[in-house]
């Protein structure tokens, strides 16, 4: 395989597990603003009259902020914002995570390529 050839290999692979994982911070994100709203919910069914307004003292943010994530629309969310919005209502989301025993195809390959481009640059040197 030519050099050019490889290297466009790899840049599709790389832009691949780019698009996986930026589909797992969505999905994180989701998880985070569903643990939002369901704790607006939950205060909102002891006291009526709590709303979006108290809510958003609550968490020391706008509104149209609260309203968002009642509503799911977390692509104006970091992560780091969402979980500083949990810390401020006493929400510690535990996030569960382990090695990898083994990578996905993918990301072997990917990997691969790099190390061989370094090894071949080195030669060159």
């Amino acid at each position: 395989m030519n050099d050019n050839k490889m290297e466009a290999e790899s840049l599709k692979m790389a832009n691949e597990l780019k698009e996986q994982s930026e589909t797992q911070i969505n999905k994180f994100k989701v998880d985070l603003a569903v643990t939002l709203r369901d704790t607006y919910l939950n205060c909102k069914k002891r006291n009526k009259s709590f709303g979006q307004r108290e809510f958003a003292i609550a968490l020391g943010c706008s509104q149209p902020r609260v309203s968002n994530i009642i509503n799911l629309t977390v692509d104006s969310f970091t992560v780091d914002k969402l979980l500083t919005l949990c810390a401020h209502v006493g929400i510690n989301p535990i996030i569960n995570s382990k090695p990898l025993k083994r990578m996905n195809e993918e990301a072997s390959n990917l990997i691969d390529a790099v190390i061989k481009e370094k090894n071949k640059n080195k030669k060159v040197a």
